[in-house]
């Protein structure tokens, strides 16, 4: 290009060669043009691995306990008509059957009896109480903590057996009892698979049992009777 400046040419022409230059001069080479930036990719809410490998944990809500369940725990039964408070057993089974709403079953199983006393004799009573009955949930499903309200129907199962000093005859027998009931429920869920319950149901035994000695009346039970129980409930 410098020779070419040097040789005699014409003005036009050195100045068409100079506007060829300067054009060379300003226009990019080819090849050399960078690729746009790629558009920014939002993050992945699925879990999934994104483009260079990396994972975003997705955090969604924490699951509810299953909708059966079976309990089992100790209990007591308590009554204001003279018979002692005695240590039963809780076994039942739960199921959430639409919504807040729900069934239980459950059975109140004696393990030792109640006694009272008089001066002519003695008599033992064991009690075992079986129920039915809708429960509603109070807070919110899926909650650690779940309180539970319900109202069902039952029977007691009664058996006594007394002990007479002569020459009054002892008696023994059974008796049924028809006992609606009203249950409230508080729970905490240690694990998905796992709950801690308590139970405090309260009944009214129709007719109500009444326990005689000799002919006197030394005791009445289930007017009211309540149910206090701490269980272990297991959702499969």
């Amino acid at each position: 290009m410098s020779d070419s400046l040097t040789e005699k040419v014409e003005p036009a022409l050195l100045a068409v060669r100079a506007v060829e230059l300067l054009r060379g001069a300003l226009l990019p080479v080819p090849g050399s043009t960078a690729p746009p930036p790629a558009p920014p990719t939002a993050p992945s809410s699925s879990g999934q691995p994104d483009g260079d490998g990396s994972t975003e944990a997705s955090a969604g809500p924490e699951e509810g306990p299953g909708d059966t369940s079976v309990f089992l725990g100790p209990a007591i039964l308590a009554s204001p008509g003279g018979v002692p408070v005695t240590p039963h057993l809780l076994a039942g089974a739960a199921h959430r059957a639409l919504g807040r709403l729900g069934l239980d079953l459950r059975l109140v199983i004696p393990t030792t009896a109640g006694q009272v006393s008089a001066a002519t004799g003695a008599m033992k009573l064991r009690t075992l109480m079986m129920g039915a009955g809708a429960t509603l949930e109070l807070t919110e499903p899926g909650s650690a903590w779940t309180v539970l309200t319900g109202l069902g129907l039952g029977a007691a199962h009664l058996w006594y057996d007394g002990q007479a000093l002569p020459p009054a005859l002892a008696a023994a027998g059974t008796t049924w009892a028809f006992a609606p009931v009203g249950d409230l429920v508080v729970r905490h869920r240690l694990h998905p698979l796992l709950s801690l319950r308590g139970d405090g149901t309260i009944t009214m035994l129709l007719p109500e049992p009444i326990l005689r000695i000799s002919g006197q009346e030394v005791a009445s039970f289930g007017q009211p009777a309540m149910v206090l129980a701490v269980a272990l409930e297991v959702h499969p």
